[in-house]
């Protein structure tokens, strides 16, 4: 995913975060993690939002629609100042949602921390670098999620599913599992 985000990056332009390249300092990463939560907080109240809205008026095959559409939308929006925003999976219905090495280990150290009892909307990560300042947050399956992330999804529901998703990966989710995260990096820049 970082591949996508880096190309990205050199596509929409950008004012990069001047850092001392050396090291990134609390005050800059604390900074840095505040943005990147409100702005995950922001992508998932639309994201929300727009599924209830949809799912009320024309049911779960509306809300699919919804995820597929709007969901990267929404992404793209959040994507501003040298931010890149999307989600991510250890079993993706988007694939091009699919996780990097970085995303991967912390999702698996996400799990990890699961099983030993840590609250899932509590899981977070941050990682920096020369080039770029990384975040990632759990996101918990809830009960909405259930009917089609989980193991009983209707057969229409599947159908409108395989539509849109035709290599989904993203079923058999128990509420309070991991169902994913959203990832944000943003790009830095050396200090002169």
């Amino acid at each position: 995913m970082l591949k996508n985000y880096l190309v990205l990056i050199l596509i929409m332009g950008f004012t990069p975060l001047a850092v001392n390249s050396t090291s990134l300092g609390e005050n800059d990463k604390s900074v840095l993690e505040q943005e990147a939560q409100k702005r995950i907080k922001e992508f998932s109240s639309s994201l929300k939002s727009q599924l209830k809205s949809a799912i009320n008026k024309g049911g779960l095959s509306a809300g699919v629609k919804v995820c597929s559409e709007q969901a990267p939308q929404i992404a793209e929006q959040l994507s501003t100042d040298g931010w890149i925003v999307g989600r991510t999976s250890l079993r993706t219905r988007n694939t091009s949602n699919t996780a990097d090495q970085w995303e991967l280990k912390t999702l698996a150290d996400f799990e990890k921390l699961k099983q030993q009892g840590i609250e899932v909307n509590t899981l977070t990560k941050s990682s920096y670098d020369e080039q770029s300042f990384r975040y990632m947050k759990a996101i918990p399956t809830g009960g909405l999620c259930l009917a089609c992330h989980g193991s009983t999804v209707a057969p229409d529901v599947k159908t409108v599913i395989k539509q849109y998703y035709p290599l989904d990966e993203a079923v058999g989710f128990n509420a309070g599992d991991i169902r994913g995260a959203f990832t944000l990096v943003k790009a830095l820049q050396a200090a002169n």
